[in-house]
């Protein structure tokens, strides 16, 4: 499947446009930019936050390495998982994505039931019903829902419904699709495509792709707009990549992401802020826009004072009402790439020896 690429000068600026000056990234203290922030343990082995929703003071989080959906309280306490053959019948669910639904409660696509399965404010499972294709993530609208697909299928799945992005009613009857794309079998992705890579919008949503510069946005009876993405320095340019085999990840990671600025996320928007993860000289770093600081600043790292010392903390990967959440876990301290793991914060050795997981919610 050929990346989609398209080509910067053929685009005007636009107002929705994003400029990372990633001239001067500096430490920043969470204090410095959030107005109040919490960490909060969770009391419950998690191999990898691969979902989340903060939903009536609730963490519901997917855990794709152990097959599992927790869910804790507002202080961390563990209250339930759902895992296993919860339906006794041959097949332990495998949960690929939760969601907020229409009716109050949260849903999960499980792949190998191929369902939808929904969870009521109870903790307990209220419906299930059969899923026509595969979701990799599922975004509700105000008209029904967004499944990101990922380029991935379930078993005898219809090839009406090959396309990456599907645009729902409630009941998951197909209004709308982009993004056709065929497959011989099901590969992983990862320089194609981030796993959650839609924002929606008042009049529709926003795509974001890797090793791109543009970002795609579609409204309602519009359509795709392609939208700029520029780095004040060693932004990445479309022949920068002439010649270089993108399914090859050694090559992307030493002609690409070694020498050229380039996002590896969505961005996440609250309101009047913003802000991206992206790549520089193989080092993450993070940008953050609010309407207080006319250009934006650029972080090289976040981090909270917290019992007497220093604590770094992974950037933003959720945003939920008026919170920015981060996760401290093993994968995102390795996503942050960090120079040594020794003689660091006692939270951050929890973490990388044993395997503890919190939660770092800011708000501003």
């Amino acid at each position: 499947m050929a990346l989609l690429i398209f080509t910067a000068c053929a685009t005007p600026r636009d107002e929705n446009s994003i400029f990372i000056d990633n001239s001067d990234c500096k430490p920043i203290a969470v204090d410095g930019v959030f107005d109040r922030w919490r960490l909060i343990e969770l009391d419950y082995l998690i191999n990898k936050v691969d979902d989340l929703i903060l939903f009536e003071d609730k963490f519901y989080i997917l855990d794709r390495q152990l097959e599992s959906i927790k869910i804790f309280d507002g202080k961390g306490n563990f209250l339930k998982v759902f895992e296993g053959d919860i339906f006794e019948n041959g097949k332990p669910i495998q949960p690929v994505c939760i969601y907020k639904n229409h009716s109050g409660g949260i849903g999960f696509y499980d792949a190998a039931n191929e369902s939808i399965i929904l969870i009521d404010k109870n903790l307990v499972i209220s419906d299930i019903s059969k899923s026509l294709f595969y979701a990799s993530k599922i975004y509700p609208t105000e008209i029904g829902y967004l499944v990101f697909k990922n380029q991935t299928v379930q078993n005898e799945e219809g090839k009406e419904f090959y396309f990456n992005v599907l645009l729902t009613d409630f009941e998951f009857e197909i209004k709308d699709k982009f993004f056709e794309f065929s497959i011989e079998k099901n590969i992983p992705r990862n320089w194609q495509y981030f796993p959650d890579p839609i924002i929606l919008t008042d009049g529709g949503f926003e795509f974001f792709e890797p090793l791109n510069f543009h970002f795609l946005s579609y409204e309602r009876s519009k359509d795709l707009k392609e939208i700029p993405i520029a780095f004040k320095k060693r932004g990445l340019k479309l022949e920068d990549l002439e010649g270089i085999n993108l399914d090859d990840p050694f090559e992307v990671l030493e002609n690409v992401f070694k020498k050229y600025a380039t996002i590896n996320a969505k961005k996440l928007q609250l309101e009047e802020a913003w802000g991206i993860r992206f790549i520089d000289n193989f080092k993450s770093n993070y940008f953050f826009h609010n309407s207080e600081f006319s250009s934006g600043i650029c972080f090289s790292e976040l981090y909270v004072e917290y019992d007497g010392s220093k604590l770094i903390i992974p950037f933003p990967s959720y945003v939920d009402k008026s919170e920015w959440i981060s996760i401290l876990d093993g994968f995102n301290y390795e996503v942050l790439n960090l120079p040594t793991y020794s003689n660091l914060h006692p939270i951050l050795d929890k973490v990388i020896r044993e395997g503890k997981t919190y939660i770092v919610l800011m708000e501003n």
